[in-house]
């Protein structure tokens, strides 16, 4: 993990307020523990970054791509 991709990490979980975003959007209160990004960030820095809790990130990881 890069002293870049941590700084970016900290600053979307802020953002965000520690809050998994697909469990609000299901009116579900967890916090989000991961940063989870569709392709690279280096390569493709435009792309929103999503804050999600473990299983989240595992379901959007495994099952949406």
């Amino acid at each position: 993990m890069t002293a870049a991709w941590k700084q970016l990490r900290c600053e979307r979980l802020a953002k965000d307020n520690y809050l998994c975003q697909r469990c609000l959007k299901r009116k579900r209160i967890v916090p989000a523990t991961m940063v989870h990004h569709i392709k690279p960030v280096k390569d493709y820095p435009e792309l929103a970054l999503l804050t999600t809790g473990n299983m989240d990130h595992f379901v959007t990881f495994v099952v949406d791509e």
